[in-house]
């Protein structure tokens, strides 16, 4: 949460905004930051399936396309998520703030498919669809859905194309 926010707060910000960078490749820049930092990370746990994989002795031990198609569901759902908290980063100089708004709406996000089991019909279906656990599900089984990764893509598109507002209307403010 400290992409945008502890900028504004050490007042740094204004150091990139006298570069010849724009603020499209501000929000880029921190946005692939970020996503490296993910991959790493994801990166550093695929020992476990591997080490499964040697334990087995078995060439069918592990099924990999499944697990990579659930690291792509994770990489996806992550990348959805910093696009969001980069968008609430952007708002604030708080970086308190901005963790825990960005913590209240990732986890609305999260549990809004709970809602979804006690209702039924077409409420159900759209809220079903809001729901960022219930586009997991096709990646857990080991297929892709164009529907899960349309979602997943316009959540990237949608926060950055708001953190590209929101840190260029503060450019001008």
């Amino acid at each position: 949460m400290r992409l945008v926010a502890e900028e504004k707060r050490q007042k740094t910000i204004e150091l990139l905004y006298s570069t010849p960078v724009t603020p499209a490749q501000i929000v880029w820049g921190k946005y692939l930051a970020a996503l490296a930092i993910l991959v790493c990370t994801l990166a550093f746990t695929l020992v476990y399936p591997a080490l499964v994989q040697l334990v087995a002795k078995d060439p069918n031990g592990v099924e990999w396309r499944s697990i990579f198609l659930g690291y792509a569901g994770l990489f996806l759902l992550g990348a959805a998520y910093m696009a969001l908290g980069l968008f609430i980063s952007s708002l604030t100089e708080s970086q308190m703030i901005a963790a825990l708004t960005t913590f209240v709406v990732l986890l609305m996000t999260w549990i809004i498919g709970w809602s979804a089991a006690e209702d039924g019909g077409r409420h159900r279906e759209v809220v079903s669809y809001l729901s960022s656990v219930s586009h997991l599900d096709s990646f857990s089984k080991g297929t892709v859905e164009l529907k899960d990764l349309a979602y997943f893509l316009s959540i990237c598109a949608l926060g950055l194309f708001a953190s590209h507002r929101a840190v260029e209307a503060h450019r001008w403010s």
